[in-house]
């Protein structure tokens, strides 16, 4: 997936890159978390 860092000359793209992907993951495992708690809640009532 990660492409290959030359020195310093993707720097500017990493740090636009990294910021994006922790966003991303970090809606996706909310998601999954929010129905998961979703889920337990549905069950218990």
């Amino acid at each position: 997936m990660r492409k290959p860092v030359g020195k310093n000359s993707n720097n500017k793209e990493t740090k636009w890159e990294l910021p994006a992907v922790v966003v991303i993951v970090r809606s996706i495992i909310g998601w999954k978390t929010s129905r998961l708690t979703n889920a337990s809640v549905a069950k218990r009532a």
